[in-house]
């Protein structure tokens, strides 16, 4: 599929890259400054988005392998 312009929902910013299947879901849960959470609980605690399907595996872009995203707030581009 190759590299292609898309927008997150959380940003409303286009992006550019190429996008890769994570093995990690969005119950993955990292250290934050907040301390330990889930990518579910940072979404809806900075975004204020509660993940429809948080068993389901992120996404990130192969151009920023630390960029994990929900793929449920990707939007690709024309």
């Amino acid at each position: 599929m190759g590299p292609r312009f898309f927008t997150c929902l959380h940003r409303q910013a286009f992006v550019y890259g190429t996008i890769q299947v994570s093995v990690e879901r969005a119950n993955y849960s990292f250290h934050s400054r907040s301390g330990r959470e889930t990518v579910s609980s940072y979404y809806l605690r900075r975004y204020g988005l509660l993940l429809r399907s948080p068993r389901h595996r992120l996404v990130y872009v192969r151009e920023d392998p630390g960029s994990l995203l929900p793929s449920e707030l990707l939007r690709f581009r024309p």
